[in-house]
């Protein structure tokens, strides 16, 4: 069962408000742009994961959550499930993504560049440790947590350089979430 819908976030919402009445040659247009854009791009990105989660079964066995903002921090989605509860940062990048290494950043090549990016394995556990710790605060009996990060665009060529087992288990795209092991 779905428990909270997916909605734009406030942040894209208000970027694109703003955008309707600043003038056009406004020198914080461009950074108003840029920073809608990404919004706009990972909204997209979540939309499409819950495009395949909602299309699954899974919600009969599991609650579904998205876009939750505990004390502090935010995840794209949660999944309580009876036995354990599963949290996936969903990421929509393009192109090809590197897996250097396990806890390094990743590299996007796209178009001849490279860009570097935190590591969403290492984003994905912070969001593990802070539930982990607000579920106690809150008198909840531990539970095991999953974490993973999902990839939107099925044509971004994920790289495991590293070759870790990590990477290999905990990084898929958004059509395979609902079958995950």
């Amino acid at each position: 069962m779905i428990s909270k819908k997916l909605t734009p976030p406030l942040r894209l919402l208000a970027d694109q408000a703003l955008l309707n009445h600043l003038p056009i040659g406004h020198p914080a247009r461009p950074r108003i742009e840029d920073d809608l854009g990404n919004y706009r791009s990972g909204f997209i990105g979540e939309q499409n994961l819950a495009y395949f989660l909602d299309l699954s079964d899974l919600g009969k066995k599991a609650r579904i959550f998205y876009d939750l903002h505990p004390e502090g921090f935010q995840m794209d989605t949660l999944i309580l499930a009876p036995t354990f509860i599963s949290i996936i940062e969903c990421k929509n990048y393009s192109g090809t993504l590197i897996f250097t290494s396990e806890n390094g950043q990743i590299i996007r090549c796209i178009g001849g560049r490279r860009d570097g990016f935190a590591n969403p394995l290492l984003q994905v556990g912070r969001h593990r440790k802070l539930l982990k710790r607000w579920l106690a605060a809150c008198g909840n009996p531990p539970l095991p947590i999953e974490t993973d990060v999902v990839i939107a665009s099925p044509s971004t060529i994920n790289e495991n350089q590293a070759r870790s087992r990590r990477v290999q288990n905990h990084v898929f795209y958004a059509e395979q979430a609902p079958h995950k092991p």
